[in-house]
C-alpha cells in the first residue's frame, strides 16, 4: 500500500512547508506542491488509508489551502478534503468551508467547458466522485439537491460518456435514500424523464444504479406492502445469503468456499453489475435462513450495499457482522444499523479457522430462533417487540401525533437502536431528529422525554 510507504507524511511535508507557499510562483516550486497535492488526493480516495492521514493532520494542513490564490490548489483542495473528513467533523467542514455548493459550481462549469472538458484542471468525473463521496452522510444528501446539484446532473446523465452517467447515477441512487431529496427530484420532469430513459439501458452498472435509485424515489420497495408478499416464499434452512462489497471479494470466496463445504446454498452476487436485479435481491433474502453482512468501509459507502441492508434489517433476518476492513468502525448509516452488535473480525490472518466459526454459528442461526443468536444484542424484549403500529400509538401516546408519518418505516428494533445511537453519538442523533424526521426543537424535547420512558 503505497499511503503505508511514508509517502503521506512527506506530501503532508510539501504542502505545508513555509518557503513553498511562500515562493508558489516559481516553476520548480508550483510544479511540486501540484504533484504533492494531486497524489494525496489519489491516496485519499482508496479505502483503509485514513489513518495515514490522521497521523499526520494532513486535512489541516489541506485546509488551510482553500484559499490559495491558485485556482487548482485552491479547488484540488477542497475535493481531496472529502475524502479525509470523518461522520464526526462532516457538520462542521459544510459549515465553514460552503464544500458542497463550491464543488457543485465547479461540476457545473466542467460540464460547460465543451472543448476542455474539465475546470481548474478538474473533469466531471473527479467531481462527481467527491460529491458521491459527501452524498454518504445522510446530513448531507438534501443539501446536495439545495444547493443546486439537479441541472448537474441531468447533464451527466444525458452525456455520451457511460463512466459520467454511471458515476453521477451512484450519486443519485446515494442521495435517494433521503425522503427529501426524492420528494422534490418527482418535482423535476426532465430530470425524472432522464432517469426513466435510462432504466433500459444495455449499460449494465448503469442500468443497476438508475433502477436502484428509481426503486427507492418511486417507492417500489415499499416494505410496509411487501412483508406481506414476502411471508409466501419459501425459507431455506440452509441459504445463506452474503452481502458484501466488491472490495472484500476476494476474502468473501474464501469463506463461501468453507460454506458451500459444508452443504449451504449461497446467495452472493459476485460481479454486482446489474445481472442481478433488485427485486432478485429482495427474494433472496427473504428465502434465506442466514444473512452475513461484511462490513467494511467501501461497504458503507455503497448505495447497493446500503439498500440490501436496510431491507435485510427490516425483514428482521438472523444476521452474522462480520468486520472484514482492520482498524474500521461501523460509521454512518451502518452505525445506526448495527448499533453495538458483537461481529466477527474477518480481517487480518487466520481466515481459515474465521471462516469454520462462521460456519459454526450460520449452523446455530438455521437451527435456532434469532433470539438465542450468540451474536445478537437485542436489548429489552418489549421494546423490540414492538411493531410499526405499534410505534405510531406509542408516539400517539406521548403527545407526537405529527411524526407519525416520519416514523411509518421505523418498527421497536430501530428505536433501540435510535437509544442506543443517543448514548454513543449524541450530536449525530440530534442531527438525526432535525434533518432526517424533520423535528422541531419541541418535537426532540417530547421525543426524547419519551425515549426516556422506555426501559
Amino acid at each position: 500500500c503505497l499511503a503505508a510507504s511514508g509517502i503521506v507524511k512527506l506530501l503532508t511535508m510539501n504542502l505545508g512547508h513555509t518557503a513553498y507557499l511562500d515562493n508558489i510562483h516559481s516553476k520548480n516550486v508550483y510544479y511540486v506542491l501540484k504533484a504533492s497535492m494531486s497524489t494525496l488526493h489519489n491516496i485519499a480516495r482508496c479505502a483503509g488509508v485514513l489513518h495515514h492521514f490522521k497521523e499526520m493532520k494532513t486535512a489541516e494542513v489541506i485546509l488551510a489551502l482553500r484559499n490559495s490564490s491558485d485556482d487548482f490548489l485552491k479547488s484540488m483542495a477542497m475535493l481531496t478534503l472529502v475524502y479525509l473528513v470523518e461522520e464526526k467533523d462532516n457538520a462542521k467542514l459544510v459549515g465553514e468551508t460552503n464544500i458542497i455548493k463550491k464543488i457543485i459550481n465547479l461540476l457545473r462549469k466542467a460540464l460547460e467547458d465543451k472543448q476542455k472538458g474539465k475546470f481548474h484542471g478538474l473533469t466531471p468525473i473527479e467531481l462527481i466522485q467527491g460529491l458521491a463521496r459527501l452524498a454518504v452522510y445522510d446530513l448531507n444528501k438534501a443539501k446536495i439537491i439545495e444547493d443546486g446539484a439537479l441541472d448537474g446532473f441531468v447533464l451527466m446523465l444525458q452525456s455520451h460518456d457511460p463512466r459520467e452517467q454511471t458515476l453521477c447515477a451512484e450519486c443519485i441512487w446515494l442521495l435517494s435514500f433521503d425522503k427529501r431529496v426524492r420528494q422534490t427530484v418527482t418535482d423535476f420532469p426532465e430530470f425524472m424523464n432522464t432517469m426513466e430513459n435510462l432504466k433500459d439501458c444495455e449499460n449494465q452498472v448503469l442500468r443497476r444504479n438508475i433502477r436502484g435509485a428509481l426503486w427507492l424515489i418511486k417507492g417500489e420497495i415499499d416494505t410496509d406492502t411487501s412483508d406481506i408478499r414476502l411471508q409466501n416464499i419459501p425459507k431455506s434452512k440452509k441459504q445463506v445469503f452474503i452481502s458484501f462489497s466488491l472490495n472484500e471479494r476476494d476474502q468473501v470466496k474464501q469463506l463461501s468456499s468453507s460454506l458451500t463445504a459444508e452443504g449451504y446454498k449461497l446467495w452472493v452476487d459476485w460481479d454486482q453489475t446489474g445481472g442481478s436485479t433488485l427485486q432478485a435481491m429482495v427474494e433472496a433474502a427473504a428465502s434465506s435462513a442466514v444473512v452475513l453482512i461484511c462490513m467494511s468501509e467501501r461497504y458503507m459507502q455503497s448505495s447497493a450495499c446500503r439498500t440490501e441492508a436496510e431491507f435485510i434489517f427490516h425483514q428482521r433476518k438472523d444476521i452474522i457482522l462480520l468486520l472484514m476492513q482492520k482498524q474500521y468502525l461501523p460509521d454512518g448509516w451502518l452505525h445506526v444499523l448495527v448499533g453495538s452488535k458483537t461481529y466477527i473480525d474477518f480481517s487480518g490472518k487466520y481466515l481459515y479457522e474465521k471462516s469454520v466459526q462462521v460456519v459454526r454459528y450460520c449452523h446455530t442461526s438455521s437451527t435456532t430462533s434469532s433470539s438465542s443468536l450468540p451474536l445478537s444484542n437485542n436489548g429489552n424484549a418489549f421494546l423490540t417487540s414492538m411493531s410499526n403500529e405499534h410505534v405510531e400509538n406509542w408516539l400517539e401516546s406521548k403527545g407526537l401525533h405529527r411524526l407519525t408519518s416520519a416514523f411509518s418505516q421505523i418498527d421497536g428494533q430501530l428505536i433501540w437502536q435510535l437509544k442506543r445511537l443517543r448514548e454513543t453519538t449524541p450530536e449525530y442523533f440530534y442531527s438525526i431528529l432535525e434533518r432526517q424526521f424533520g423535528m422541531t426543537l419541541i418535537d426532540i424535547l417530547r421525543f426524547n422525554a419519551a425515549l426516556d420512558t422506555l426501559q
